[in-house]
């Protein structure tokens, strides 16, 4: 699903977890990310795509791990294209409940496999 960034605010972001953000108005995408860090402030953790292909394995440990003083954790993803996907899709595999995953990418083609994903 696809939504304009004027209609925002009619989704409730509690009822999904994965949210891929992109285009060329980075203002308006940090301003909803911004948004979004607030409403979950408990954990925050910010990652650039270069790094989670480096140490796949750490990030998806990282991920899996599971505290019992933590009920959410955001991680952001910045800079992303489509190497990012297949780490994506085996979060998404091993049914992760208690984390949401921002990828803020640039612009991306309407063939790509990210966007076709999401």
């Amino acid at each position: 699903m696809i939504i304009k960034s004027f209609e925002i605010n009619k989704i409730n972001p509690k009822n999904y977890n994965y949210f891929l953000f992109y285009g060329e108005n980075n203002g308006a995408k940090l301003e909803i990310i911004d948004d979004f860090k607030k409403s979950y402030s408990q954990n925050v953790q910010k990652y650039e795509e270069s790094e989670i292909i480096k140490n796949k394995e750490n990030f998806l440990e990282n991920v899996l791990n599971k505290s019992l003083f933590e009920q959410e954790k955001i991680i952001i993803v910045s800079r992303t294209t489509d190497k990012i996907l297949d780490v994506i899709k085996e979060i998404i595999q091993k049914k992760v409940s208690e984390i949401k995953i921002i990828l803020n990418a640039g612009i991306l083609e309407k063939k790509s496999k990210l966007r076709s994903f999401f």
